[in-house]
């Protein structure tokens, strides 16, 4: 059996304080072996110094009573692991979160970033290969892969080189309505030729300035 040994000893034994000791025997993680009903005095088992390193490292770490408790009283390793790894998790998010933060905050101490140069352009009506669709924002990026894959076909069928960047138009407030019109376009001169090709929905159109326009690689 044993020798026990009062709180103080094993509060140098396991560097955990006398006061963090008491409030774990409170929280029921760590549970002295004997309480003199005379005095009140706490004894410990030599034994219990590795469970009690476990919490402090645990705690180091930042995790809850509540998962240190499900931790030391899980019923088998896959699911003390699951409860670890668990917290391992939060950590690495919060982590993530501090690091975005600081590098936030460096940028704002270095000063602003330089600007890139604005150039203003007028672009003349262009002839071009035209997909429209009224879709919602949400059917809009497979619906913008779905029309240039047809328009590019078309041109390729067609024996047809882009004469440009192919882009999409649509109205200012689309973010914020729930169905617009949407325009995905290729400049090609001959957009006619390709247009005539049977099946499809690309017709001839012009690529003008009206509305917002989004450029293509």
């Amino acid at each position: 059996m044993s020798v026990l040994v009062p709180i103080g000893d094993f509060s140098r034994m396991t560097h955990l304080s006398v006061k963090a000791l008491r409030f774990y025997h409170d929280q029921g993680l760590l549970e002295p072996t004997r309480i003199d009903p005379a005095t009140g005095y706490r004894f410990y088992d030599p034994r219990q110094v590795p469970v009690a390193q476990v919490i402090r490292r645990f705690r180091d770490l930042d995790m809850p009573l509540d998962q240190v408790k499900a931790v030391l009283k899980a019923p088998d390793l896959e699911t003390r692991t699951k409860e670890i790894i668990a917290h391992l998790t939060a950590m690495e998010e919060k982590l993530a979160e501090m690091q975005m933060s600081v590098a936030s905050l460096r940028t704002l101490l270095e000063g602003p970033p330089v600007r890139p140069a604005v150039e203003f352009r007028s672009i003349p009506a262009t002839p071009a290969l035209a997909v429209r669709g009224t879709v919602s924002v949400e059917e809009a990026w497979a619906w913008g892969a779905d029309a240039f894959d047809e328009l590019y076909g078309r041109l390729d069928r067609a024996g047809l080189t882009p004469a440009g960047p192919g882009g999409a138009l649509f109205p200012a407030g689309f973010f914020e309505v729930e169905r617009a019109e949407l325009t995905a376009f290729v400049p090609v001169n001959g957009a006619g030729q390709a247009s005539e090709a049977p099946g499809g929905r690309a017709d001839q159109a012009d690529a003008g300035t009206a509305g917002n326009r989004v450029n293509g690689g």
